[in-house]
């Protein structure tokens, strides 16, 4: 086994420990809250939302990090889309528990990974510092507002988007400040659900096809390069580049 191996092996067994340590962390805190509630209206208590709140994260940390998740997601097949990373910067915007930016990180130059939630960046931010140190200082985590990445101009090279477009508001708007901090020549991965009834993912309510997806990059000046709605089962993935 070359060291190149045992680094990734060493890298992959530390993270699995710590994942199965917080989700038993998490799902401890959130059996607090199962004891039967009174009937009928009452005003929830700020320990009550604490509990629902520490519940909430416990649940979309264990969805998050499936391995069923894995197996329909195929993140290395969307990581690949973007060729050869190793001297790219590259943003997780909405990167949530780091599914993707952990994986990306071992092959590209830095990254950076956003969100809007404290919570998840608190939580990279734990699983970073088990990371070996080279790869600890190519990896950053950042908050971001709901109207803007607030990247600086051309800071990254690629920006990779999955299951977070549809929450993003004024999607026109957002992607042309997006578009500011993309590096000319650079490009955009954008993964999200297909706009029909699935056995996972949001409402259907709430889901934006991928034709409107096309349409809002392009308005917002990106030139699309590829749209695939056949290689996920649950997703399709959309690829823009900055001209």
């Amino acid at each position: 086994m070359t060291n190149t191996q045992r680094s990734r092996l060493n890298f992959l067994k530390r993270n699995h420990i710590l994942f199965g340590l917080t989700f038993l962390f998490l799902n401890f805190l959130s059996c607090f809250d199962k004891q039967e509630k009174p009937t009928g209206y009452q005003i929830a208590t700020q320990e009550e939302l604490n509990k629902e709140e520490k519940q909430n994260v416990s649940d979309v940390i264990a969805d998050f990090e499936s391995k069923e998740r894995l197996a329909w997601q195929k993140p290395d097949f969307i990581i690949n889309l973007f060729g050869d990373i190793s001297n790219k910067i590259i943003a997780d915007l909405g990167a949530g528990t780091g599914f993707f930016s952990f994986r990306l990180v071992r092959s590209a130059k830095k990254v950076i990974a956003l969100d809007i939630d404290k919570r998840y960046l608190s939580f990279m931010d734990s699983l970073k510092v088990e990371l070996p140190k080279d790869l600890q200082a190519r990896f950053e985590t950042r908050e971001v507002g709901e109207n803007d990445a607030h990247l600086k101009e051309h800071e990254v090279d690629a920006v990779l988007v999955v299951n977070t477009y549809m929450y993003i508001s004024n999607r026109i708007e957002y992607m042309k400040k997006l578009k500011q901090g993309i590096s000319k020549q650079g490009s955009i991965i954008i993964v999200d659900y297909k706009d029909k009834n699935l056995p996972v993912g949001p409402p259907v309510e709430i889901k934006v096809p991928l034709r409107i997806v096309e349409a809002e990059l392009r308005a917002a000046g990106f030139k699309i390069q590829s749209a695939d709605d056949a290689t996920l089962e649950y997703q399709y993935i959309v690829k823009a580049v900055v001209e």
